[in-house]
């Protein structure tokens, strides 16, 4: 047993002084396909992916949040309206909503504009130019980590596809004045509904009512 347990330290020793360095069997398979790191190209994959699915599988938020307000559980109700790729991830829905422009808050990097459905309620949409989170990368379901060959690509994804919100906010921001009625696209991130948290909605659409 002594002897065996020396020629396995031997064996290491040898191939970390060799230069070596022990893979994962994915990343083994990724070596031997020739397959480089996974980069997309966000601009496309935002604009001819994201965006149409965002706009045909968007439900009324109001909809949304009278289904998290009622008897079912939060789970039953992610798997009805939102998407969930694991317990690490919170539940995603894509929203639709129409209401007015109350506020514009650019006081800070991480800018917010108050909008006012015709419900009475006050809805948070980040407008940037910095937009935290990474919820439009997890509501586009074809998306996922193992499609990934590091978590600092899966992050840069998720930032990348942010600077596009950006662009959004920016082309509509002539429209997007207190006073103005605005109709709204996006992604609404939640562990538990309003009950966990304000309501705050990442868009990447913005149409007139």
């Amino acid at each position: 047993m002594i002897v065996a347990a020396r020629l396995i330290v031997l064996c290491l020793i040898i191939v970390s002084s060799c230069g070596f360095a022990l893979v994962s069997q994915q990343e083994l398979a990724k070596i031997r396909s020739g397959q480089e790191s996974t980069k997309r190209d966000a601009p496309s994959l935002y604009t001819d992916q994201i965006v149409p699915y965002a706009k045909a599988h968007a439900h009324a938020l109001a909809k949304v949040q009278k289904a998290l307000a009622g008897e079912r559980s939060f789970d039953q109700v992610c798997k009805q309206y939102g998407i969930q790729k694991s317990q690490a991830f919170p539940c995603t829905f894509w929203v639709s909503l129409t209401g007015t422009v109350q506020a514009i808050d650019r006081d800070s990097r991480a800018g917010k504009l108050t909008l006012k459905t015709a419900d009475g309620d006050e809805v948070t949409v980040l407008i940037g130019p910095v937009i935290p989170g990474t919820d439009v990368r997890d509501g586009y379901p074809k998306l996922s980590y193992s499609d990934f060959n590091n978590q600092d690509d899966f992050a840069d994804l998720a930032s990348a596809l942010n600077e596009q919100v950006v662009k959004t906010v920016q082309s509509a921001s002539g429209e997007l004045a207190p006073g103005a009625d605005i109709s709204i696209t996006g992604a609404y991130a939640t562990w538990g509904g309003p009950a966990a948290g304000p309501v705050e909605i990442t868009p990447v659409a913005f149409e007139a009512p």
